[in-house]
């Protein structure tokens, strides 16, 4: 029986795939109709990407009738997102920058369309400048800013994802769309507060008010999965790194860092994100000195607290699989933040840094990615892993002098 629906299947989205440019079709599975584009397809699921950059993962055995709508696929263009959003966001407003959309309440959405696009500038610049290779968005971005925490969790539980009461915002890579809740401490923390503190007893593993924090939404086998990074891990109790982490897992998924259909590493999406959460990180001229580089709270858990606990291997337990971020979460953020602005700081390592990301998001994201073949084009960038590591820790302990 499965071989025929293959076979029924798989052939009209080749046809669909033919050519030079991408084609419009139209989709029927079970009760759904879906327009989009086929970006890849397995015996298993066809995904397809809408013109708003909406991504469904459909079941082949689902799918009844394929067909094509159009000889090209267009992205909609800023104003049918804007139309769209008004419809599905009525009494709120549509602030618009050069590369977002903002929804959020009235009085507040100019000032948050001018702090996602400022975010979205000081992430590219920081990865163009160090030799990776950057792309333009296909879409324009789209931020939401619910104006209660009712309606963010209303949202959420639209959007299948599973919304603690710690929860302030997350990336999806469904919708790709960042959402979270308008707190009044949002707009003058993220740029007022330093770079990170040190993280009080209150949010340590094991202790009152630990909890997810902060999350990115992943497809995986059909399913929605949330990632989520521990309170402590990302600003103690204080909401000020939320727009930019989520914006920066948002941006890095729209510029050709990451893509959104390959499963990315846990150590180089959060990696990236708590590095980019220092301002100096960012924005060099603007924050000079070594303290504005550092996310404190992390070398803090790094050089304390995870110190006891390190091991020689480490580094490849990190990068093999996902283990360490479920079971050590604290050590693993710490560890991932650490080898990331290693790389970052070290010329020479980031040039082997921007092959290896290119690596991983060239994969074929239909295909599993075994800790086997991780390791592998890790090793294909940087050389032997054990050296690296050993490199890696006399630099860290250099930080500590």
């Amino acid at each position: 029986m499965m071989i025929a629906i293959l076979t029924i299947v798989i052939t009209p989205v080749s046809e669909c795939l033919a050519g030079s440019q991408p084609r419009l079709i139209e989709v029927s599975a079970d009760s759904a109709q879906y327009v989009g584009r086929v970006i890849a397809v397995d015996s298993d699921f066809c995904h397809l990407m809408d013109r708003f950059g909406r991504i469904d993962q459909l079941p082949v055995a689902s799918v009844k009738t394929m067909k094509v709508v159009s000889e090209q696929f267009r992205t909609a263009t800023p104003g049918e997102m804007r139309e769209k959003l008004r419809r599905e966001f009525p009494g709120y407003e549509t602030s618009g920058s050069t590369h977002y959309l903002v929804v959020a309440p009235r009085d507040r959405v100019a000032d948050y369309a001018t702090l996602f696009e400022g975010v979205f500038r000081q992430v590219e610049q920081f990865f163009r400048v160090r030799g990776f290779r950057v792309t333009t968005p296909d879409n324009i971005l789209v931020a939401v800013v619910f104006g209660t925490r009712e309606e963010f969790e209303e949202y959420c539980r639209r959007d299948d994802v599973a919304s603690p009461s710690s929860l302030r915002g997350y990336y999806s890579l469904r919708s790709n769309r960042v959402a979270l809740f308008d707190d009044s401490r949002l707009l003058s923390a993220v740029t007022e507060k330093p770079a990170g503190q040190t993280p009080g007893p209150d949010v340590l593993p094991g202790m009152p008010g630990t909890s997810d924090n902060l999350a990115v939404t992943a497809l995986l086998n059909g399913k929605s999965v949330q990632l989520g990074l521990n309170q402590a891990a990302a600003m103690s109790s204080e909401t000020a790194n939320v727009i930019i982490h989520e914006a920066t897992h948002q941006v890095g998924h729209n510029i050709g860092i990451h893509s959104r259909m390959n499963r990315t590493p846990s150590w180089l999406m959060e990696g990236l994100a708590t590095v980019l959460e220092a301002p100096g990180m960012r924005d060099k001229s603007s924050h000079p000195g070594l303290e504005s580089r550092l996310n404190s709270e992390r070398l803090h858990w790094f050089q304390t607290q995870y110190e006891s606990r390190r091991r020689l291997g480490d580094i490849a337990r990190i990068v093999a699989d996902e283990e360490m971020f479920s079971t050590q979460v604290l050590d693993a953020y710490s560890a991932a933040w650490a080898l990331t602005y290693f790389m970052s700081e070290n010329p020479a390592r980031t040039t082997q840094f921007a092959r290896y990301i290119r690596i991983v998001e060239s994969r074929d994201p239909t295909k599993l990615y075994s800790p086997e073949d991780r390791l592998r084009d890790f090793q294909t960038a940087f050389g032997d892993i054990a050296r690296l590591e050993v490199e890696f820790l006399r630099f860290m302990d250099r930080m500590s002098e």
